[in-house]
């Protein structure tokens, strides 16, 4: 598997470039959240691939995400309220499919 990153701006393109598009820990802050949630979705909606990591931050879209899988994830109580927290795997669901998170 080859990666490549790039290190510009790419949330104006919602045109699906790549097969598969991974994310994660993009939900601290509500206008970014929008935005990146947004295109994330409009990438699914495009046929792509999206799978987002996150813990359920606050900023995280509630609907129109699917939970994969679940993992115990060791974290420090300066940073989070538990010593261990869960890590979820997520897929980002095309416009139009919904699902709840409880």
């Amino acid at each position: 598997v080859t990666i490549h990153t790039i290190a510009t701006d790419i949330t104006a393109a919602p045109k699906c470039r790549w097969d598969v598009v991974l994310a994660g820990d993009l939900w601290y802050e509500r206008l970014f959240a929008g935005r990146a949630t947004a295109w994330l979705r409009a990438l699914a909606t495009n046929g792509c691939l999206v799978l987002l990591g996150d813990m359920r931050r606050n900023y995280f879209p509630r609907q129109g995400v699917a939970e994969l899988a679940r993992y115990a994830v060791a974290t420090s109580v300066d940073v989070e309220r538990e010593p261990i927290t869960a890590g979820i795997v997520w897929r980002m669901l095309p416009n139009g499919i919904t699902a709840a998170v409880s």
